[in-house]
């Protein structure tokens, strides 16, 4: 079979797929493709790659951006803004019980200010404001919970139909070889291996839950055969990521799963006020065995990876060696622009562009106050995951899952507060909006 015929056929099934899985009635309007589109941007290349099979490889391009990128975000913001505008929305009431999380976007916007490069700085807060706008049009759909659902399954069939695609038959898009010793790396839609793992651990875990939640529910041949549909795409998910060999992906892939299946325990369910309480002698019980006996060392160790964790920990400490302002930090997005990463570009062949850390790069940007803040988010998020486990139990330990792997993502990888993945889903699990009124989808 030649590429061309491949394509065509690829795209035919995705198609098909997507038609099948959306044929029962449905009250997710056409808007949901807008979130769609930002959460594909926010994983894979963006458009601009594509057209020109270029990448950023100077700190002037790396700050400067693709102008087509740009426009094309800056427009999908001003439909976010028009979708929103159009629907009867309790500005008040989303205001009022997402104040930590509006707190932190607030101060973002003010550490503008002192950056070294403002207006850098505001057009990536303005794509930020535009990330966090398509999360607000899922949760305001009429059945929000339904709107996440076909969201995600949107998201994992074109992603991993067509990183699959890529690997098989354009490898050199697809795949990727190490300058240094010729392996074979995996990136399908994305950059390399850790974007593409990011993209299989969160389309596997969604599969992964809705699978069981699906399993007590479905009666009809239609559920049956969307559910066979998605068990596919969760075998294909599971494939790549044991392909691409990312380790946070994978132990965070595991880790959620435990997480999942232990929420659904009948002792933990018995005892779910005492959740908090549970996660902090987790917390406790953890760090007892790390200090008496060295887990983390053993499971990096286990796993094939160096205790630098690839060259993170020297990273790491180069970073902190920087001059900054531990109170208030550097600035929003502003810390890898100008001197700072011509400096650590010079130093590292690989070319670093985040800290793979999102709570060092949270306190070199945002100093302490942003860390504070930022807690706040975290405990703003863990309300509204256990009020939505008290209510819809399946959706709220999907919700408690992806709450716990976007924290636990951020120990190696940077990816909080900027247009990520992780951080879409993190918001998508986190923000707590009131109930609204029926005609609040439209268009």
């Amino acid at each position: 079979m030649t590429a061309n015929t491949a394509l065509i056929l690829s795209i035919a099934v995705i198609l098909l797929v997507l038609k099948l899985d959306a044929r029962r009635q449905s009250t997710v309007s056409y808007a949901l493709w807008i979130p769609v589109i930002w959460m594909i941007y926010s994983a894979s290349r963006p458009l601009s790659f594509w057209l020109s099979g270029g990448t950023p490889e100077t700190t002037e391009m790396y700050m400067e951006g693709n102008p087509l990128d740009r426009n094309v975000l800056s427009v999908l913001t001003i439909m976010g803004i028009y979708v929103l505008l159009r629907r009867h929305i309790r500005w008040r009431s989303v205001l009022k019980t997402n104040v930590l999380i509006f707190l932190w976007f607030s101060y973002c916007g003010i550490s503008i200010l002192w950056a070294d490069f403002p207006m850098v700085s505001l057009k990536r807060l303005i794509k930020e404001i535009g990330l966090l706008l398509s999360v607000l049009i899922v949760l305001t759909e009429a059945e929000p919970i339904e709107a996440v659902k076909t969201l995600m399954k949107r998201f994992s069939y074109l992603l991993i139909s067509l990183s699959i695609f890529l690997i098989m038959y354009f490898p050199k898009l697809g795949m990727t070889y190490s300058p240094y010793t010729g392996a074979i790396g995996y990136a399908g839609v994305s950059y390399d291996k850790n974007n593409l793992g990011r993209i299989c651990l969160i389309a596997g875990f969604f599969l992964f839950c809705n699978l069981i939640a699906m399993r007590h529910t479905n009666t009809k041949g239609n559920d049956k055969e969307r559910t066979f549909i998605q068990f596919v795409i969760f075998i294909m998910t599971v494939w790549l990521l044991i392909i691409t060999n990312s380790a946070t992906s994978t132990g965070a892939f595991v880790i959620g799963i435990l997480i999942f299946v232990v929420l659904g325990r009948r002792v933990v369910i018995n005892n779910m006020e005492y959740l908090g309480t549970i996660m902090i002698i987790s917390f406790i019980v953890g760090l007892i065995l790390e200090l008496s006996l060295d887990a983390i060392s053993f499971f990096i160790i286990s796993h094939g990876r160096d205790m630098t964790l690839s060259r993170r920990t020297l990273l790491w400490k180069d970073l902190l060696a920087f001059p900054t302002n531990p109170l208030i930090g550097v600035g929003y997005r502003s810390f890898w622009l100008g001197d700072r990463l011509t400096i650590l570009w010079e130093k590292y062949t690989w070319t670093p562009n985040e800290s793979h850390n999102g709570y060092l790069n949270v306190y070199l940007e945002l100093g302490y106050v942003g860390l504070c803040l930022l807690g706040g988010v975290i405990y703003s998020g863990y309300r509204k995951i256990k009020k939505e486990l008290a209510f819809n139990f399946d959706y709220g330990r999907f919700c408690m899952g992806i709450f716990i792997i976007s924290l636990l993502y951020n120990i190696t990888e940077d990816a909080i507060g900027k247009t990520t993945l992780v951080w879409f889903v993190f918001l998508l699990v986190s923000l707590d909006i009131p109930k609204q009124f029926p005609s609040n989808t439209t268009p």
